[in-house]
């Protein structure tokens, strides 16, 4: 199983794909030969979430996540049912964290996503694909305190090396995943909330 410094090597091998460049139509299309996922992407989608899920496909460590997506709020459930989200409460973030953000301070429709690279002091440095205009793979950087930071989540990383995910078996969580968001969307009546990042 990777260890979180092969993670963020892996993801900052990207460092500088733009939307519409060739790397960024690797990232999209190799997303894309993933399954189960519940959304196929194009080329003109917000991709943050892409780029993250790529990494750990490309990587065969998908089951570090619970699974691959290109919406936070359904990125999130996994990680709820995977057991490593942490929230926001108490937690001191550290690199290979993933971080995940709410623009907008509305509680359940999450806007972006990346990974932490590193912690120094009160600033985070992450490594985030569809940063800034045009979407890049860039680094970013954010106090401890920033207020449209929601959470966290801390995949259980190995010691690095490995064979990744070659017995990892789909359990039926990608399903019941969907049907927990769908039915958090019915309660708070907002079914077009969804945001693909």
């Amino acid at each position: 199983t990777p260890s979180a410094s092969e993670v963020i090597a892996a993801a900052e091998e990207y460092l500088g794909a733009t939307t519409g460049d060739n790397r960024h139509h690797e990232i999209i299309d190799g997303y894309n030969t993933y399954y189960p996922k519940s959304y196929t992407m194009t080329y003109g989608d917000p991709w943050c979430d892409a780029f993250l899920s790529w990494i750990f496909i490309k990587l065969n460590c998908v089951s570090l996540l619970g699974g691959v997506s290109a919406s936070v709020e359904e990125h999130i459930a996994y990680f709820k049912n995977r057991g490593i989200w942490l929230g926001l409460d108490n937690v001191t973030p550290q690199a290979g964290d993933i971080i995940c953000f709410d623009w907008n301070d509305d509680a359940y429709i999450f806007d972006h996503i990346g990974l932490v690279k590193s912690v120094e002091g009160t600033t985070i440095t992450t490594v985030e694909g569809n940063h800034g205009d045009p979407g890049q793979v860039a680094n970013g950087s954010y106090q401890t305190d920033d207020i449209n930071i929601y959470g966290y989540a801390r995949p259980e990383y190995g010691s690095g090396g490995g064979s990744g995910d070659s017995t990892y078996e789909d359990t039926g969580s990608y399903y019941q995943t969907l049907d927990y968001i769908m039915q958090e969307f019915v309660n708070n009546e907002d079914i077009g909330g969804m945001l693909w990042c």
